[in-house]
């Protein structure tokens, strides 16, 4: 369950249905043949992908491979494919894909299938293990306002390419970096991994370091380490302000 003050896909699917929808469009732009056709043009083996409606919020399609590659022999919900993403990734994904839609709904002038956002993460399979993948997200289709009416969401399995677990993201577009230094605010929410969760509830309940450590069956020393990683991640100076972010987190 998110934690009070995290954002959750509930922000950025709001940017979506806020659009000013023309009710009259049925026809498509860009898709002039089934989606089935489309994705032996656009996936390899190593890759899937779907479609994403975003007047209804669903996915309309996804290609064979999403089993393929993770296991799940199911169609999946978009809240699904944001449950399975890494417990310490989920933050930061939904951050940056909130700022990608912003930026997508605001610019109005997006190339369908050019202009194109990316962003790499770890996603769980279905036997429980985490592959690091490369989602990459492009306009599909558009009514005839320009409103963003679907889009497509490719996937590639980059395990074998990339073995930190940092976060990055961008838009091929000079635009989004002027966007993000006007909205950079929304960037500075910052996410502990689960030890670090561990160990700040365990602060706040006055556990001291040794007692922490004795309690996770870690060292000492390590506990501490953590400690100073978390400050200097939420710029704290002291252990009060520790506790104070603990507090407004519902970490406690």
């Amino acid at each position: 369950m998110a934690q009070p003050n995290q954002p959750t896909i509930e922000v950025f699917q709001q940017i979506w249905q806020n659009q000013p929808f023309d009710s009259t469009f049925k026809d498509f732009k860009l898709k002039k043949s089934p989606p089935e056709e489309a994705v032996s043009v656009f996936t390899l083996g190593s890759q899937f992908l779907y479609l994403h409606n975003c007047q209804t919020l669903r996915i309309t399609y996804i290609s064979p491979s999403f089993t393929e590659i993770t296991g799940y022999a199911f169609e999946p919900t978009i809240e699904f494919m944001y449950e399975i993403i890494h417990p310490d990734d989920r933050e930061a994904v939904i951050k940056a894909t909130w700022l990608s839609i912003d930026f997508s709904v605001l610019y109005k002038n997006l190339r369908p299938l050019q202009d194109v956002f990316s962003i790499d993460y770890r996603l769980k399979t279905a036997s429980g293990q985490y592959i690091r993948v490369q989602r990459q997200d492009a306009v599909w289709e558009m009514d005839r306002s320009g409103n963003i009416t679907k889009t497509v969401s490719l996937f590639t399995n980059i395990t074998d390419n990339k073995k930190s677990n940092d976060i990055q993201f961008g838009y091929n577009l000079p635009a989004f970096n002027d966007y993000l230094q006007n909205n950079k605010e929304i960037l500075q929410v910052v996410t502990l991994s689960q030890r670090e969760k561990e160990i700040l509830r365990l602060l706040v309940k006055g556990k001291n370091s040794r007692e922490i450590a004795e309690m996770l069956g870690i060292s000492e020393m390590t506990v501490n380490t953590h400690r100073r990683n978390m400050k200097s991640k939420l710029s704290a100076k002291s252990t009060a302000k520790l506790l104070l972010y603990a507090l407004e987190q519902g970490l406690n």
